[in-house]
């Protein structure tokens, strides 16, 4: 994929952004492609091994929880879970990952700002730094029975922050992600490397694709200057 393109969904108004965290905010997708790799490597169960790649944008516990029930306990997988965050923390040491140009919207922004994320707690703060004091509304692995593609998450932020069904923009870099925003009937934007993850997304229900996390800003930064623009000329 070489350009941004809007599908053709409409694209209304919007009252809020919801962004996802991991290859949205951060560049950290080859970070959880390494540590899953090394994982399954060295994993002592079938299941993982054959398991090569993990679904993105679903929450750790939840692939492990299917590949393992049968083996582990609930508190077992739990820990296994641990280890897997503490790996991917130890691997980021003290990199700053955050996309300059997400930094620099989120830092300025002046509209309700949440992030949804699969990650927990720790691991979002750890890597969202100062920036977490931004958003109104955080939530992450711990506040969701259901991990995405169930719309638990969306729902939450959307809620959270008071924003009506179909006023909140989400920002997700996953055809998962993307089927939950949508589910949680939020408008989906999706950030995409390549013409597979386009279709992938587009057949999710994403209503504009875009080829990177600055050029999906500044579109965000476009959309809510002309939401204001249309607020004051009202």
């Amino acid at each position: 994929m070489t350009e941004t393109r809007a599908t053709d969904r409409a694209l209304p108004a919007f009252d809020a952004l919801i962004l996802d965290m991991d290859g949205v905010i951060v560049d950290t997708p080859s970070l959880h492609r390494r540590v899953w790799t090394e994982f399954v490597e060295r994993a002592p169960w079938p299941e993982v091994r054959a398991q090569r790649s993990r679904s993105s944008g679903r929450r750790a516990q939840d692939v492990l929880t299917e590949l393992l029930a049968h083996r582990l306990s609930s508190g077992e997988i739990d820990r296994v879970v641990e280890e897997l965050h503490g790996d991917f923390l130890r691997l980021r040491g003290d990199l700053d990952t955050v996309f300059p140009a997400m930094r620099e919207l989120i830092g300025a922004s002046d509209f309700p700002l949440a992030v949804a994320t699969s990650a927990p707690r720790h691991v979002a703060e750890a890597l969202l730094g100062d920036l977490v004091d931004r958003f109104e509304v955080v939530v992450t692995s711990e506040d969701c029975a259901a991990g995405k593609p169930n719309p638990e998450a969306y729902r939450r932020a959307r809620e959270g922050l008071g924003v009506a069904p179909g006023r909140a923009l989400v920002v997700e870099d996953t055809a998962i992600g993307v089927t939950a925003a949508v589910a949680a009937e939020c408008v989906a934007w999706a950030i995409v490397s390549d013409d597979a993850a386009a279709a992938a997304c587009y057949a999710a229900g994403a209503a504009v694709l875009c080829r990177d996390a600055a050029t999906a800003a500044g579109l965000v930064r476009s959309e809510f200057e002309a939401t204001r623009s249309l607020q004051r000329a009202g």
